[in-house]
């Protein structure tokens, strides 16, 4: 019996591990700042936010762009680098989200940002002016 308990608690523990390993990774615009503004920073920033929204507010230095609501994300994600953590963020949080959840189908490692860029731009962090030239666009015809 006592064996029984042991084997059934060992399991119980282990799929509560593997869920946890698997659960969605967030973090806030403050971190996520510090974060990406340390000088040893190799990660991926992924901005999965609308071309509209890209040149209105601008995006995050060194940002690739993919807009979420493209009919090619998933192939175009699956061009991605999947030795990299990629830091997603959208407008609020919602889309990446989303997004970070293919990813993660995918088999990639990835951080949702919690707030987005509206977070990022109520803590008046930097931003670049968006071209197709500056970071990384990515783009299929």
């Amino acid at each position: 019996m006592f064996f029984k308990k042991s084997v059934l608690f060992f399991i119980m523990v282990f799929n509560c591990s593997l869920l946890w390993a698997n659960s969605a990774r967030e973090i806030g615009s403050m971190e996520f700042y510090e974060i990406t503004s340390s000088a040893g920073f190799s990660e991926k920033i992924l901005d999965v936010r609308t071309p509209f929204e890209w040149n209105e507010t601008g995006t995050i230095k060194n940002a690739i762009t993919i807009n979420a609501y493209d009919k090619k994300l998933k192939m175009k994600i699956k061009k991605l680098d999947k030795a990299k953590t990629y830091y997603i963020y959208c407008h609020s949080g919602v889309r990446s989200l989303r997004v970070q959840e293919l990813m993660t189908k995918f088999g990639f490692k990835s951080v949702n940002v919690l707030g987005g860029m509206s977070g990022w731009l109520k803590n008046k962090l930097p931003v670049s002016k968006y071209t197709k030239n500056n970071g990384i666009f990515l783009e299929w015809n």
